[in-house]
């Protein structure tokens, strides 16, 4: 077991390949602290019948619940991780396929992360465009043909009943309820579509990233963090394997960077002319801007690992606690 790999939340070496186990270790706290599932749980109502005769045999949940202990911690070590992310990428298929009260879209959407974290190569960074993408499209689609979603009516208990509070009773009597439901029906829908296009297109990734950021924060602030701080979590951990990290050590690597620099020096050539010296100075600085692309400043924060998870981190955290507050205030009020 490499130990120096356990400090990888640290910026450290630069990596050409994806931070997978990075991501990996992300997923891990989400389904620990945020899932809260401490152990397998037994059938119930399962998706294929014949896994209910199991229910009977303890052994075999014994067994489950140490194989699950097992690779969550092997996998935060970094021993073997790509291994047992998919032993956890199978745990999480089995907890599914025998319980109907497992399923939901995250916790699928997890099992599969991980299963493709296992069975990455270098090469098939398209994997996690498509799955995102998937997601997207999905949760786009179901919301434009449900009746609900169609009409706002989704919307209209959303803010009403569900989550009302002062910023949503200011935009109701700006713009009137309906008129405040249909546009929300329709720009989710829009921008989950948008999402799913522009994550197959494979195009502008730190910008996609970004806006998927916003779009999950965006849901936070609507509710005051009572809504979308898990999907927040999940959706920042898988999104951030879409980053070009090919490109990362020509962003950061003085070496690297300079060598570019000096290659397109000599590419210009040299003479006395002042217009030639102008010209060159010009063709310079395209080229300092070419290196540095569309990422801007924010690239310096997105890459830096720990910055990107204490970020995410602290605004999950902020959102579960507020949560737990309020919770203990209707229950002191009852």
């Amino acid at each position: 077991m490499d130990f120096q790999r356990l400090g990888s939340l640290r910026f450290g070496q630069l990596e050409r390949n994806l931070p997978l186990l990075f991501v990996a270790r992300m997923l891990v706290l989400y389904w620990i602290w945020l899932s809260g599932q401490k152990y397998i749980l037994v059938p119930f109502l399962p998706f294929w019948p014949p896994l209910d005769h199991l229910k009977s045999i303890s052994e075999y949940y014994i067994i489950f619940n140490a194989v699950y202990w097992i690779a969550l911690f092997f996998i935060l070590i970094d021993f073997h991780y790509k291994k047992f992310s998919i032993v956890v990428s199978l745990l999480i298929f089995f907890q599914i396929a025998s319980s109907v009260s497992a399923y939901s879209t995250s916790f699928l959407f997890l099992g599969c992360l991980f299963f493709l974290i296992g069975i990455y190569k270098p090469g098939l960074e398209w994997i996690f465009r498509a799955q995102i993408g998937l997601l997207y499209l999905g949760a786009g689609l179901n919301k434009l043909f449900d009746s609900d979603w169609q009409s706002g009516q989704y919307f209209i208990n959303f803010i009403d009943q569900v989550y009302s509070n002062s910023l949503n009773s200011w935009l109701v009597d700006l713009v009137g309820l309906k008129l405040l439901a249909n546009f929300l029906s329709y720009f989710t829908i829009l921008v989950e579509l948008g999402l799913a296009v522009w994550t197959f297109s494979g195009k502008k990734p730190l910008q996609l990233v970004i806006c998927i950021l916003i779009f999950h924060f965006s849901f936070l602030v609507f509710t005051f963090g009572e809504l979308s701080f898990v999907y927040f979590f999940l959706m920042a951990s898988g999104s951030y394997l879409l980053l070009p990290w090919s490109k990362k050590e020509e962003f950061f690597n003085p070496v690297t960077r300079n060598n570019i620099f000096w290659k397109s020096q000599e590419n210009i050539g040299f003479d006395n002319s002042n217009i030639n010296l102008a010209s060159k100075r010009s063709q310079i600085e395209k080229d300092r801007k070419g290196l540095r692309g569309n990422f801007g400043s924010i690239r310096y924060f997105i890459f830096y690992k720990v910055f990107y998870f204490m970020f995410v981190f602290s605004i999950v955290f902020i959102s579960n606690m507020y949560i737990r507050n309020l919770a203990s205030m209707i229950k002191s009020k009852q």
